[in-house]
């Protein structure tokens, strides 16, 4: 059994300042497919070829064009009705034209588990590494936009999830999520929220 979706998603954004305009757009067509190799297996590929533009007539040095080619394989594995593994990795190579089309290169990779236990808890993890190799201007914001925060050379993230249901309207729902960027300290979040659904 095969799957596959082509889409084409596009967003843009124009605000009128008094320093002047400030517009933003993204343009992301991609493949996406889903071949079963097993009835408890799935092979994922993702293609994406992303272009993202920020054009600010008072802030000329955040104006930035950034490119990007996306690869994504992975796998689901289906170990149990209620306890599912996902791996995925990626290749992504970016170009900026603000920098003279320099090629800025990334791999990462992910590995997920989720578990449904007794029909009210369920419980949620994920790893998440990757390398950057960023050959554009340091402490600009196109850089901040390509690394989301990371910075060039090995990252890491994780977090834990768990929610569990009290009653037909109130679910407790409990996060730890960590981050470690390049050179950086590692920086933990936790939170916890409840909810009341009528």
């Amino acid at each position: 059994m095969f799957e596959f979706q082509l889409a084409y998603a596009q967003s843009s954004q124009k605000i009128l300042l008094t320093s002047g305009t400030d517009e933003k757009s993204t343009q992301d067509p991609h493949l996406k497919s889903r071949f079963t190799l097993k009835r408890d297996l799935d092979f994922l590929l993702e293609l994406h070829l992303k272009e993202e533009k920020r054009n600010s007539e008072f802030y000329a040095d955040q104006n930035f064009k950034v490119n990007t080619f996306s690869v994504i394989p992975g796998f689901v594995y289906r170990v149990h009705k209620n306890l599912r593994l996902q791996l995925n990795t990626s290749y992504r190579n970016i170009s900026e034209e603000s920098v003279s089309d320099q090629q800025s290169h990334f791999y990462d990779g992910e590995l997920s588990i989720a578990a449904f236990l007794l029909k009210k808890l369920s419980l949620r993890a994920q790893i998440y590494y990757l390398h950057a190799r960023y050959s554009g201007i340091k402490g600009s914001l196109a850089e901040y936009s390509i690394l989301q925060g990371f910075g060039d050379g090995d990252n890491f993230s994780w977090n834990f999830q768990t929610d569990y249901k009290i009653s037909s309207i109130l679910q407790l729902q409990f996060s730890y999520n960590g981050r470690k960027a390049a050179d950086t300290d590692p920086l933990h979040t936790l939170r916890m929220q409840l909810q009341a659904n009528f």
